[in-house]
């Protein structure tokens, strides 16, 4: 496994297959929950949470955030009781396992503040969890992970606010990181876990962002500064909604993909509810081809769990925060979302 005390740890998975021509295809979702473990040995068949919309996940890369330890350690380090505002998460290894690599998974996005929340021995567990299964961790301060396939070597770097991840307030680490990254990879991916959180923070801001008096990083700074260094596309999640995307120098950001399982206790009311798919087709240098939103809905009748959504909601959603963006910051608009979903620069 990684150690997460080796701040020089890097991650490689997969051979480094001969390479072709083609385009990487890279789709991501947003933060994953699943049922809270009592610790207890599972039994019998895994309960399938992404049996729904596993074949709209299929992709060379597929990325995620999972917001919470997978680990059978049973210690809290957050006094959830006398702080209401304080939830704590953990999930028994299996069945994140199980799941996640059936669904296709390649990449785990774990610097968030719900990983440690069974302290270093949960997260030292859910880095095991991840790897066991031939998957690869991302988010460890001055980690890069490397993932060889037959386009060619990405890269991930994941970024949260605070120790022990990489910081999206050290900015100027964060581009050591990615110059370093695209000596060694064609395509850089950068990942993110910041902003405020909740139905009121759906609206892009080029500021410092605070909850629950902390500071949550400014995302638009930080996603800027990533593609600057030569990130290929930032990803965002944390805020638990949707957020508008940006077209920056030809390199798409999405401010935030909302929630994609909530059935570990993440709410599904409201915008809350909506997800997205995000498809991205990059060139082999990474240069940005052409996106796709496919629209998902999470809800209390189906369990919390994503399942397609015909009316297309979020779409809709992500448009209008997107063009509202634009508008409050002066920016020619420089991008288009149809809606269908498709994402293409102009």
């Amino acid at each position: 496994m990684s150690n997460i005390n080796d701040i020089s740890d890097r991650t490689f998975w997969r051979s480094h297959a001969p390479r072709i021509n083609k385009p990487v295809k890279i789709k991501a979702v947003g933060d994953i929950t699943f049922p809270r473990s009592s610790g207890k040995v599972l039994i019998g068949t895994m309960p399938q949470y992404f049996a729904n919309v596993t074949s709209l996940l299929k992709s060379d890369h597929l990325v995620g955030n999972l917001e919470g330890p997978a680990t059978d350690h049973n210690k809290f380090r957050k006094n959830t009781k006398d702080n209401k505002n304080l939830k704590a998460f953990r999930f028994a290894p299996a069945l994140v396992a199980d799941n996640l690599k059936g669904a296709g998974f390649d990449v785990l996005h774990i610097a968030n503040n719900h990983t440690l929340d069974c302290a270093s021995t949960g997260l030292s567990d859910t880095v095991n969890c991840i790897q066991n299964a031939g998957l690869v961790d991302t988010g460890l301060k001055n980690q890069i992970s490397y993932v060889d396939d037959e386009a060619g070597r990405t890269a991930f770097i994941g970024f949260n606010y605070c120790a022990p991840f990489n910081d999206v307030h050290n900015i100027a680490a964060g581009k050591a990181l990615v110059a370093e990254a695209k000596k060694k990879a064609a395509v850089v991916i950068v990942t993110f876990h910041a902003g405020a959180e909740g139905a009121k923070a759906m609206q892009v801001v080029n500021k410092e962002e605070y909850f629950l008096k902390e500071r949550r990083g400014n995302t638009v700074a930080f996603s800027r500064a990533m593609i600057d260094s030569g990130a290929d596309a930032v990803i965002g999640f944390g805020p638990h909604v949707l957020r508008g995307i940006e077209l920056y120098k030809g390199k798409l950001i999405a401010y935030s993909l909302g929630n994609f399982l909530s059935v570990g206790g993440l709410s599904a009311k409201g915008v809350q509810g909506l997800s997205v798919i995000l498809s991205l087709n990059l060139a082999e240098d990474g240069a940005f081809i052409s996106g796709k939103l496919i629209p998902i809905k999470l809800s209390y009748t189906n369990g919390k769990k994503p399942v397609f959504d015909p009316s297309g909601a979020s779409i809709k959603l992500i448009r209008a925060l997107t063009i509202k963006y634009y508008q409050t910051y002066k920016m020619p608009m420089n991008l288009n979302i149809d809606a269908e979903g498709n994402i293409t620069g102009h």
